[in-house]
């Protein structure tokens, strides 16, 4: 899909900047050029403070035929993502990836460096923590399915294995240290990680 005009971008920074607006950027297929017919616009919204009115920091609008899918985030909020292991497969490569629409004094161009930068050894300890704790927690979700299964309650089966689906690939991906560039490459970087031949996958 061809990109998004220039003229475009800036009518939708128009339509979020505000006094508490710290910046723009724009993640996603359409900044990676990967964009077609069904794609939705990624925005992220950077404030200097959440709204108090604000209950859920995401939401969907059309701007011109286009979804606009908007997410608030403080800089705070996002450099804690950086140091988190679970959160950083997904905001490392988000960062690295966006283009920056609107950036007031620099603070952003600043965040996005530091997403550059980033490396994995210094999660890994945290990551084998957070792996750890998944797997054992997980062991629920099996004698949840063997309850089920004793049971043939298809709901409580059916939800368990998706939780247990769930909880082994986010495992696998944070305790290798897999960045997810995308939601559709997620179960691509799970068999990648586990070797695509593995039992696990």
């Amino acid at each position: 899909m061809d990109p998004l005009p220039d003229s475009f971008l800036q009518k939708l920074v128009i339509l979020l900047n505000n006094e508490n607006t710290i910046g723009v950027t724009m993640p996603g297929s359409f900044a990676r050029g990967e964009s077609s017919l069904y794609s939705d616009i990624d925005l992220w919204h950077y404030v200097l403070q959440m709204p108090p009115d604000e209950t859920v920091p995401y939401h969907v609008q059309f701007v011109d035929g286009y979804m606009v899918s908007i997410k608030l985030i403080t800089l705070e909020e996002e450099y804690t993502h950086l140091r988190n292991p679970e959160q950083a497969i997904w905001a490392i490569p988000g960062l690295r990836q966006s283009r920056i629409l609107l950036d007031k004094d620099g603070s952003i161009a600043t965040l996005k460096e530091a997403a550059v930068k980033a490396t994995w050894g210094p999660l890994q300890t945290a990551a084998n923590a957070y792996a750890s704790w998944s797997l054992s927690a997980n062991g629920e979700e099996i004698h949840k399915i063997l309850d089920g299964l004793a049971r043939q309650n298809e709901s409580k089966i059916l939800y368990a294995v998706w939780s247990l689906t769930r909880g082994l690939a986010d495992a696998m991906l944070v305790q290798s240290g897999a960045l997810v560039p995308s939601e559709n490459a997620y179960i691509d970087r799970v068999q990648e990680a586990a070797g695509r031949t593995s039992d696990w996958t």
